[in-house]
């Protein structure tokens, strides 16, 4: 839950989880599903749970988050972390980061993007940042226009996608905004369908939603687990969607480029 997770050239990296509770959360991990093997990887170089992790060339960078986790004494991380996939090392990149966490972060054109979460004083925010990797330098953009923690950045078509995440009263978050990256303005681009409880959005379907037609589409859900979920996503590709040979699927679902499925 307080760790990181992110996959990279088809492997799982799980960062900043521990062994016992006497621990730090340090502890780093490289997962192969070919071998189905762990790997023990270098620490993190400073105690950090609930942060951001991104992927960009050949590195791994972490931000926000705090020391621990104590939500009594919350101490933000106020540095960047960058770690070298090819020579296993962590290094601390730069002193110029936000006090943010259960944030989001995503990449584009070597410039990473990262908001909401909650503050110094536990409060969700839709505060919305640009970090550039060649400036090692943070600025802010405009904010986004629902506060949401523990949400998703997903880039599609120069676009960011914020998806799912709570409100700063618990509820789950229905409402999935669009950032345009060239005018610096945020948008709603659609809500995610189906029934919602008060804190957690439900629904006994799953669904697609197609970018060219801006339309939902029911599809059956594959675990019952998957119901309380905040919001689960997945981007398929045309070529993938043309070789589904299951009906339920088959029938439900045109063969389009841009399609997320969702389960709300």
């Amino acid at each position: 839950y307080p760790f990181s997770a992110i996959t990279v050239n088809n492997y799982l990296y799980v960062l900043g989880t521990r062994r016992s509770s006497s621990e730090e959360y340090k502890l780093c991990y490289r997962f192969s599903a070919r071998t189905c093997e762990w790997t023990k990887l270098q620490n993190l170089l400073h105690d950090r749970s609930r942060f951001a992790a991104v992927h960009v060339d050949k590195y791994i960078y972490i931000m926000g988050g705090f020391e621990g986790f104590k939500r009594t004494t919350r101490i933000y991380v106020t540095t960047v972390e960058r770690y070298s996939i090819e020579n296993d090392q962590w290094e601390s990149f730069s002193t110029d980061s936000p006090q943010l966490s259960s944030l989001a972060a995503c990449t584009y054109n070597n410039l990473i993007y990262l908001g909401g979460g909650k503050n110094g004083q536990w409060s969700k925010i839709a505060d919305f940042y640009c970090f550039s990797i060649d400036k090692r330098q943070l600025e802010r953009r405009a904010s986004m226009l629902n506060a949401r923690t523990t949400h998703a950045f997903h880039i599609f078509d120069d676009k960011i996608l914020a998806i799912g995440g709570f409100d700063d009263d618990g509820n789950g978050m229905l409402a999935i905004e669009s950032y345009d990256i060239q005018c610096d303005q945020w948008t709603i681009l659609t809500s995610i369908p189906g029934a919602i409880s008060k804190t957690w959005p439900q629904s006994l379907e799953g669904y697609f939603f197609d970018f060219d037609t801006q339309q939902w589409i029911k599809a059956p859900v594959v675990h019952e687990r998957a119901r309380y979920c905040p919001t689960v996503q997945l981007r398929f590709p045309k070529k993938f969607l043309k070789t589904m040979q299951t009906n339920s699927i088959s029938s439900l679902v045109s063969t389009s480029n841009n399609i997320l499925l969702m389960n709300s």
